[in-house]
């Protein structure tokens, strides 16, 4: 797996291409170079929601210092992903705000 996705990353590079894929498997998100990182994605449900939601996992909160001493895989395999993701979702009960201060 690790050498299937070094390829893929290199393609991508050398072809300035974009390949989209999709896994469960927690390993092989450990192998993601730090580029390839900066663009993945996060797609989660709520216990409480029907739908999906969609979140960069490089906006996650602390995600960047969490990474210095944790693997992206195992991040994944305990929930921790999730959990970060739904935790800093913004509070439906509270408006939302426009930054607009007028």
């Amino acid at each position: 797996m690790h050498l299937l996705l070094q390829l893929v990353q290199q393609v991508c590079k050398e072809q300035g291409i974009q390949v989209i894929g999709t896994t469960h498997n927690p390993v092989l998100l450990g192998f993601l170079e730090a580029e390839a990182l900066a663009s993945a994605l996060l797609v989660y449900r709520t216990e409480t929601a029907a739908d999906s939601r969609i979140r960069r996992i490089s906006e996650l909160p602390d995600i960047k210092r969490v990474l210095k001493t944790e693997d992206l895989g195992s991040l994944h395999a305990t929930g921790w992903l999730e959990d970060a993701a739904f935790f800093s979702e913004p509070d439906p009960a509270e408006p939302e705000t426009t930054g607009d201060p007028a």
